[in-house]
């Protein structure tokens, strides 16, 4: 019974709002752009922070790959030495790094497809506004 009349107040309710939004449709459009104005803040801070992750990727990939660079040279180095245990030393670390750095790589780069994705989301989620 309770619900059945909370079903009519909100009926009731519902017309009464509906008709003074009929009354001041300026007012109502209003809201609806300021609306609109907080989430394209809230969508271009979600791109600010992903582009964030983007540009630690870039600098992880980067910092990998010189690492690698290195190790390569110390391997060749030990090994023309003839100092084969650290040159297998040198070796295995450099194995991890081409590891770590393959799987950055990868996200990077779907890192940065999604970024695109976002930005075109939202340029196509402004045009439609």
């Amino acid at each position: 019974m309770f619900g059945r009349i909370a079903n009519l107040f909100k009926g009731f309710l519902g017309l009464f709002i509906s008709g003074l939004e009929r009354e001041n449709p300026e007012a109502l459009l209003d809201v609806e752009q300021e609306n609109q104005r907080k989430q394209i803040g809230k969508f271009n801070a979600g791109l600010a922070a992903h582009a964030g992750l983007v540009e630690r990727l870039i600098a992880q990939v980067r910092n990998l790959e010189n690492d690698q660079a290195d190790l390569r040279a110390k391997t060749s180095a030990n090994l023309k030495l003839g100092n084969r245990e650290a040159a297998g030393q040198y070796a295995l670390r450099l194995q991890t790094v081409e590891r770590e750095l393959d799987e950055n790589r990868k996200q990077m780069e779907q890192a940065e497809t999604t970024y695109k994705e976002l930005v075109r989301a939202r340029d196509v989620a402004i045009s439609i506004a």
